[in-house]
């Protein structure tokens, strides 16, 4: 199952949980950077708790130190002149 509060019209926590495995995610979003139309958080808590054990479960404050809006996507990878896109059909 999949949960969302919101505050502002922007996420303020979303939840995931797997009944079956008896895990949960939890993601507390709790400061945001704005620029412009653009809200990114910058300070996040991550729990995963095992539902059936506590000594199994998880949490992590996150918090992200740069962030900019202005600069262009870069990936650690080139796609190669020769490239030749290929479909597969599915069944």
């Amino acid at each position: 199952s999949f949960g969302l509060t919101t505050k502002n019209n922007l996420v303020s926590s979303s939840r995931f949980s797997d009944k079956g495995k008896m895990k949960r995610l939890n993601i507390s979003y709790l400061e945001r950077i704005t620029d412009k139309e653009v809200a990114l958080p910058n300070q996040m808590e991550w729990e995963i708790q095992d539902m059936k054990s506590d000594l199994n479960s998880l949490r992590l404050k996150l918090s992200l130190k740069t962030a900019r809006f202005d600069s262009i996507p870069s990936y650690p990878f080139s796609v190669p002149n020769d490239y030749e896109r290929v479909s597969i059909q599915k069944n």
